[in-house]
């Protein structure tokens, strides 16, 4: 069960985390723009992150070749950000439409965030995963990961200040939860509220029926705060069966063939759930 479990986290931790990434290098085909990232002194960073948030639209996420050099796709109104090891950008960067670009680094401009997993009987979740994501223009993207220790805590340093965040965290046996948003302000070591999870060691199963009353085959079931891309299908008899769920209630997404969705919660601990899918889930 330990090995489904730390499985179920590594899932989670590679697909929670959605951006473009450009190859170190990089020359986009049409609206490339050249920039440059320096240090403190003036001198060029090879292998910096370069982060660009786009309206609506995946952020886009590159590196600095041997001189420091950068080109992306760049649109008036983007804002960009970047790091290395103890450096980073002390405000976010605004492209207002310029040919070029340099991006100067200073010491002091990354802050740290600190925290503690707990379960939901209070007690510490000891090697829970943890991972931050900073909101974009378009969507989130996941930055560093950590686990936590003994005493449930966690230390996620080297982020970008002025921008905000979330923090989302798994634990062998317990559910993924979310973080409510917080802002970081400059040079700010913060200290976010306990996350709490719920345990997610038990069960549940049933069956899915059509609007008839006839068992329903082929529906796809995902779960709420469940582990990104795990689904279930019914079988022939319209059953199913999930572990590794949270204790008391599970709510799931129903999708039928034509691509509706229906919401539902189960009973967890129990096999003979049953789940009657409305008129409009179904093609007449």
């Amino acid at each position: 069960m330990k090995f489904k479990s730390y499985r179920k986290i590594a899932s989670f931790i590679a697909t929670t985390a959605f951006a473009v990434v450009a190859p170190q290098g990089t020359i986009w085909a049409s609206g490339g723009i050249k920039g440059i990232v320096v240090g403190p002194t003036g001198k060029p960073i090879p292998n910096a992150e370069v982060v660009v948030s786009q309206l609506n639209s995946a952020p886009l996420v590159s590196q600095t070749g041997p001189r420091g050099d950068f080109s992306m796709a760049l649109h008036p109104g983007d804002t960009i950000l970047a790091r290395y090891q103890n450096l980073g950008t002390p405000v976010v960067v605004t492209y207002s439409g310029q040919k070029s670009l340099v991006i100067r680094l200073k010491a002091g401009a990354l802050c740290t965030i600190k925290g503690q997993v707990t379960s939901e009987d209070g007690t510490p979740v000891a090697d829970a995963w943890v991972k931050v994501f900073i909101k974009t223009n378009g969507s989130d993207l996941g930055l560093e990961t950590a686990h936590t220790d003994i005493q449930g805590a966690y230390s996620l340093p080297a982020v970008y200040q002025n921008s905000t965040y979330y923090v989302q965290a798994a634990g062998p046996v317990h559910d993924r939860m979310k973080s409510a948003d917080f802002f970081i302000h400059p040079a700010q070591t913060i200290h976010t509220m306990p996350l709490t999870l719920m345990f997610a060691d038990d069960f549940a199963g049933g069956v899915i029926l059509g609007p008839d009353g006839n068992p329903y085959f082929g529906a796809v079931i995902t779960r709420e705060n469940g582990t990104s891309g795990i689904t279930f299908k019914t079988d022939e008899s319209g059953r199913f069966m999930m572990n590794n769920v949270p204790r008391k209630r599970v709510h799931i997404f129903i999708q039928t063939s034509i691509g509706n969705v229906t919401e539902a919660d189960l009973k967890a601990g129990i096999s003979d759930n049953v789940v009657r899918l409305p008129d409009k889930a179904i093609p007449k």
